[in-house]
């Protein structure tokens, strides 16, 4: 009886397993309904990839395409100066999978029948951040630069510019320019935070801008030259004690050609710009040539042998320098006219009649000559007219000259020297007397003229006229001359 209840009763292992079937078909269909039946909220993203209304299976499946994309694609970042590519190897780019997924089913950004939702898998992915944020600092070590300003020194030893020691072979100095660099750098975190934001966004690019950069201002060369320039001071005379002043050089630097240097120039580079000496107008002798004493243009005759003796008269008195209290001889300096030292034959005065010979012509030298001594009011010694008027000064201002005489001379009687000079250009004979104007005056020739059956007369006088106001101050007679009539 025992035996046949105990068949009649179930067995409690059946009943365990009875259990067990029931709970693992529960679990199932719980697995079931979550991987089939649960899905994720409308319209969202991920990683740039649609992931809305999806199972987990159709989630897995799009999020493939990303893990793909992790483990194959570079991310490309495009820097100020150059493009860095960062490979999975490097960065170690990989996606957690289920951690993804339980996170996109966890988002609770917004309630069903909103707009479209994205969900961040920042934390889902597994990076080398200690390789991303080298490879960002080793450019930045190239890229970013300090900023400096512009400096400049002087190389070299500054010549010395007095006139008396100053030579033109002398080595000069250098200005070296330094051009200045801007300021730039690289925010290394704020572009790892753009590599992450790429990553999670799908994207595998980051344009990168180059940063402000802090430019330093051109060099000011005017301000340069003005410190290190000094201006060429003119040899001086002091007209009380007739001392004479040594000139001094200048010294500087072309501005518009360093200006073009510098134009040129990158940042950081160093500029060479040459100092050299500037030469005052006023060097030497020409201390006392300033002033024109007296000048005087004459036209000259066109005719071949004229204009010739004319030329060798003027590459005589052409330079020539007259000490104080020296007397000046137009034949001596001038010498004898002959074919043998060049002259040319041609029509010249002789007493009243006229004549050819060696050196015609040069007469016109003497007389132009006459009227520059006259204007610087010089001490005339020896002058004579000629025997008939002439056509290249006016009656009265002529001086004839002959090697055996008479002779043109005059003295220097002011207290510096005085020099001459003679061209021949333009169909004139211009002549001046160059030196030291101690003078609060200036002088005019006037002339007066007569004749009578035979002869006609000049007289020349000196007017002086104050040089402010313009005042006549004087008006004395010099030289009184009788020239012959032609018949």
């Amino acid at each position: 009886m025992k035996a046949e209840t105990e068949r009649k009763r179930p067995s409690r292992r059946l009943t365990w397993c009875v259990l067990a079937a029931v709970l693992t078909a529960l679990c199932t269909g719980i697995l079931l309904w979550q991987y089939c039946g649960v899905r994720t909220q409308p319209h969202l993203r991920a990683a740039g990839i649609p992931v809305g209304d999806m199972t987990r299976v159709q989630v897995r499946k799009a999020l493939k395409e990303m893990a793909e994309r992790l483990s194959g694609e570079d991310m490309v970042i495009r820097l100020p100066e150059e493009e860095l590519r960062l490979s999975p190897e490097a960065t170690g780019a990989a996606l957690r999978m289920g951690e993804a997924v339980r996170t996109i089913f966890a988002f609770e950004g917004g309630a069903e029948g909103d707009g479209e939702k994205t969900v961040s898998l920042l934390r889902c992915l597994r990076l080398d951040e200690d390789a991303i944020h080298a490879a960002l600092e080793a450019y930045a070590g190239q890229y970013d630069s300090e900023y400096s300003d512009w400096s400049y020194v002087l190389e070299g030893q500054r010549p010395g510019l007095e006139e008396d020691v100053y030579r033109e072979d002398a080595p000069g100095q250098t200005l070296l320019l330094t051009m200045g660099t801007p300021g730039q750098k690289l925010d290394v975190d704020e572009v790892y935070s753009r590599v992450l934001e790429a990553y999670d966004s799908g994207s595998f690019l980051v344009e990168v801008e180059a940063p402000p950069a802090d430019v330093p201002e051109a060099p000011d060369l005017e301000a340069i030259l003005h410190e290190i320039e000094s201006e060429p001071v003119d040899a001086s005379l002091n007209l009380e004690t007739y001392e004479s002043q040594t000139a001094v050089y200048g010294y500087g630097f072309d501005l518009e050609q360093a200006r073009k240097l510098v134009e040129k120039a990158e940042y950081g580079e160093s500029v060479s710009i040459p100092l050299e000496a500037v030469a005052p107008e006023i060097l030497g002798d020409g201390v006392y040539f300033r002033d024109v004493l007296g000048e005087y243009n004459s036209g000259h005759s066109n005719r071949p042998n004229i204009v010739n003796n004319l030329e060798l008269v003027c590459s005589f008195l052409d330079g020539t320098v007259i000490q104080p209290g020296e007397e000046f001889s137009y034949n001596d300096t001038v010498g004898e006219r002959t074919v043998e030292r060049g002259f040319l034959y041609g029509e010249s005065f002789t007493g009243f009649s006229q004549s050819r010979s060696a050196g015609g012509g040069v007469c016109q030298g003497s007389s132009v000559l006459y009227v520059c001594a006259l204007t610087a009011e010089l001490e005339i010694l020896e002058r004579v007219n000629h025997g008939m008027e002439v056509s290249y000064t006016p009656p009265g201002q002529d001086a004839a000259v002959s090697w055996e005489g008479p002779d043109f001379r005059f003295r220097n009687n002011t207290h510096f020297p005085i020099q001459i000079t003679a061209e021949l250009a333009e169909g004139q004979m211009r002549v001046k007397l160059l030196g030291t104007d101690e003078k609060d005056y200036y002088i005019k020739l006037e002339s007066t003229y007569g004749r009578d059956a035979h002869q006609s007369y000049a007289n020349v006088y000196m007017c002086k006229y104050d040089k402010q106001t313009d005042a006549l101050l004087s008006r004395e007679k010099v030289s009184h001359s009788a020239y012959r009539l032609l018949t």
